[in-house]
């Protein structure tokens, strides 16, 4: 029943999970509770970082947080970046802001490859067709940032997708050889990491985000088991995946209604 089911990880008890598997944990970025200590530790070590909050969704309330010209930068979405003159301001302020709201973690920042000029990540579907089915491949797209966006939720930054081989060829400028090797790692990546949840509990679906950074190397952003169906259906120049996505949805909850019979 649904209500046996345990209670959603949130990001940092989902990365620590993820952390255990042996193949992912690679392609996992480090990422800690936010603290004082933690933002001092992360910005020393990495320059750029991103603040996001624990049980977060839909790119809501991210920050990103970096160190030039002698102040401490802190960018909210598309909102315009703002200075401080110490990081104990910094810190101050997101006290007062965002941390009085709710828990947060701090992770090291990607440097996200671009598409023209913004950068870009990819969500990988992955689904079951039927409750204890075997996790399935559904499909995957670029998510393009909107202009000044620190996030690259396509709703949020008024972005939009394009397909990954586009995003791969014109970043990278790599031939179709090797766009379907880094391709088909994504996948075996999306279902590692469907089949790995299940230990915790069954899910139906699994939207892995997947970042590659500008020298090509593969990360695990963010996993989402409330996956947006209408994100594919933005992709005009391929409604396929969209329709399987649908289609595979429809099959489960039927599968679903006629067990419960």
């Amino acid at each position: 029943m649904h209500n046996n089911r345990k209670p959603e990880m949130g990001k940092y008890l989902l990365w620590q999970y993820f952390r255990r598997h042996p193949f992912l944990r690679s392609y996992l970025p480090e990422t800690r509770r936010y603290s004082f200590g933690a933002l001092k530790h992360f910005l020393n070590r990495y320059q750029t970082v991103y603040i996001k909050p624990s049980a977060g969704s839909r790119g809501r309330d991210i920050y990103k947080v970096w160190q030039a010209k002698r102040r401490f930068w802190l960018k909210e979405t598309t909102h315009p970046a703002m200075a401080f003159t110490s990081i104990e301001k910094l810190h101050l302020h997101l006290q007062k802001t965002a941390l009085r709201r709710e828990r947060y973690i701090i992770q090291q920042a990607i440097d996200l490859a671009e598409y023209l000029g913004s950068p870009f990540d990819i969500r990988s579907m992955a689904q079951k067709a039927k409750p204890g089915g075997r996790w399935l491949f559904s499909g995957m797209l670029a998510k393009v940032a909107g202009k000044h966006s620190v996030v690259t939720n396509v709703a949020r930054s008024h972005g939009y997708v394009i397909t990954v081989d586009a995003a791969l060829r014109h970043s990278f400028h790599w031939d179709s050889q090797k766009i379907a090797n880094v391709k088909k790692e994504m996948i075996q990546i999306t279902l590692l990491a469907a089949k790995h949840l299940d230990n915790y509990q069954t899910y139906r679906e699994l939207g892995l985000d997947i970042a590659l950074d500008s020298s090509g190397r593969i990360w695990i952003i963010e996993e989402n088991t409330g996956p947006s169906h209408a994100l594919f259906a933005r992709l005009h120049s391929d409604l396929s995946m969209y329709r399987l996505i649908q289609r595979r949805s429809r099959a489960y909850r039927l599968a679903k209604k006629l067990r419960r019979k």
